[in-house]
């Protein structure tokens, strides 16, 4: 294929390419760095694989992660120790806390929660241009709960505070609302203080708000109102054609509505599917120049839009056909 690429300036082939990846975060949840480290080391000795060098990175990376982290650590301590206000201080000193427990714990609170999603912002961001942390009220809401009833928290602007932090962190994409996968609106009062932190800080967020029938119409309102005052705010991501379609290709409806928001304008299955979406381009000017040199060079043939549309259309197809041709090739042999 490389020949007719390099003609037609193919520079995104469909094989291979960075993406916006769509992880599951609910696993980093469950285990946090610590436990990820056992699982490769675990696996690594189950399979005993001639190469070791795929488990050999992951556990380098975690390491390296664990590491970064208790950095981290030592100088919130260093800076709390130099702090005269007491506020700072003790910001620094919680800061420090909850740092050395996610160096091996998995979240236990809703600001670990939002403190470990930071550290995997930061980690993704450095490779494949960042991605997605899924369904993010859903992801959070039983920390949000938990803290609440415990006591942990009783005032929701602490909840905006650390929504807005890592949402001032990195905009990765994530979603809010849209239905669960029996169908059920899935808002709640953490979509709301999601809303209220993009609100507060007035700074693009790549958050979606899941549009279906069944969406609580004052979380819609709500989203609707903040744009027309901050001039930015949530995009809207419509269920509807969006399940509807992904159906078609024969998985079961529950399933198509579990896909959140991975990129500008597409969606996934957090953990599960892979798609090589956003990562294509067509040149449109190489297909038109061939179509140009075609007309000219031909003494005998109408110098007309019409024959020059002719042979656009032509090469447009072959072009089109030279990155299908890529992304059969990538699904063939890429897995």
């Amino acid at each position: 294929l490389r020949p007719l690429q390099e003609e037609y300036n193919i520079q995104y082939t469909g094989i291979g390419g960075m993406n916006h990846f769509g992880p599951d975060m609910r696993i980093g949840f469950q285990l946090g760095w610590g436990g990820l480290l056992q699982k490769i080391r675990y696996y690594r000795e189950l399979n005993r694989p001639a190469d070791t060098s795929f488990y050999d990175a992951e556990e380098n990376l975690v390491l390296g992660i664990q590491a970064w982290i208790r950095r981290h650590v030592t100088k919130a301590r260093e800076m709390a120790a130099q702090e005269p206000n007491p506020t700072l201080r003790d910001n620094l000193l919680q800061i420090a806390e909850v740092n050395e427990w996610l160096v091996e714990g998995a979240p236990r609170t809703l600001r670990e929660a939002c403190q470990f999603l930071a550290w995997f912002q930061s980690v993704d961001r450095m490779w494949a241009a960042g991605g997605a942390l899924g369904q993010l009220d859903e992801l959070l809401r039983p920390y949000y709960e938990a803290d609440t009833a415990a006591g942990r928290i009783v005032d929701d602007q602490e909840v905006v505070w650390y929504i807005a932090s890592l949402f001032f962190n990195d905009t990765h994409y994530s979603q809010i609302g849209g239905p669960a996968p029996d169908g059920r609106d899935q808002t709640s009062r953490m979509s709301f203080l999601i809303l209220e932190a993009m609100h507060r800080l007035r700074i693009p967020a790549n958050i979606a708000v899941r549009v279906h029938d069944d969406l609580d119409p004052a979380l819609m309102r709500q989203a609707v109102r903040n744009l027309f005052e901050d001039g930015t705010g949530p995009s809207f991501s419509c269920s509807k054609g969006l399940d509807e379609g992904y159906v078609r290709n024969g998985v079961p409806l529950s399933i198509a509505r579990m896909r959140a928001k991975v990129g500008c304008n597409w969606t996934a299955l957090p953990g599960i599917e892979y798609c090589l979406q956003d990562v294509t381009r067509m040149c449109m000017v190489e297909p038109f120049l061939h179509a140009f040199r075609d007309v000219m060079a031909d003494p005998d043939g109408p110098r007309t839009m019409e024959a020059l549309w002719s042979r656009f259309e032509r090469h447009l197809g072959i072009a089109v056909q030279l990155i299908k041709d890529g992304f059969d090739w990538h699904m063939e042999h890429h897995a």
